[in-house]
């Protein structure tokens, strides 16, 4: 019986954490993340702020969340990717083709997060942030030193770095520029960025 209870218990906070992160991603866009309280937030999620407060302590905890959420994405479509036969060119496309299918899915959001992430005056939000996006990165790099086509003559750790500079860069300016030609742009970036960490 403690089971059952303790099993719902965990069900219910699974699932108003997940309102709430549903709140987030409706109201930070609509209104940005200085333009949302605590207050509205919660009233979105139908909790009470307190509530709200037992999940979040801030507004940093929850952009934090929303990126864990966006990279554990990203880690189901590279682990997808890593199970099926492919070069690391492929897979690194792969990344800025799927970016341009989740812009049309949510237009604004990733921008609007990764900015507000960059924006946050915190190192430790920063340093999240690059641990959780460049962990996942480097699966791919690793995989492509195992079979041999990713270059060799600088240090892993570094083409990682580059290749999740360029796939930021391209939400900085699609959030910077009002006509920024994503589905031209990211899969040209895409290209060049593949093109520079794998074997000529």
């Amino acid at each position: 019986m403690t089971q059952v209870v303790t099993g719902r218990r965990e069900q219910n906070r699974r699932e108003t954490r997940t309102r709430v992160l549903d709140a987030a991603k409706k109201l930070f866009l609509e209104r940005g993340v200085e333009g949302t309280t605590a207050v509205d937030l919660a009233s979105a999620a139908r909790i009470s702020r307190s509530t709200f407060f037992n999940y979040f302590a801030t507004k940093d905890d929850l952009l934090i969340a929303l990126w864990e959420e966006q990279v554990g994405n990203l880690g189901s479509l590279i682990t997808e990717a890593l199970a099926q036969p492919a070069s690391t060119e492929e897979r690194v496309l792969l990344l800025f083709t799927d970016l341009v299918e989740a812009v049309d899915r949510r237009p604004g959001y990733l921008a609007m997060v990764a900015y507000e992430l960059e924006r946050a005056d915190s190192r430790e939000i920063t340093a999240v942030r690059s641990v959780l996006f460049h962990e996942q990165l480097r699966r791919i790099i690793d995989a492509g030193l195992e079979q041999g086509d990713v270059r060799t003559d600088y240090d892993p750790a570094l083409l990682v770095e580059m290749v999740g500079a360029v796939y930021l860069s391209v939400l900085r300016n699609l959030r910077l520029e009002a006509d920024y030609g994503l589905r031209a742009s990211a899969p040209e970036a895409g290209r060049f960025i593949a093109a520079s960490v794998c074997r000529s």
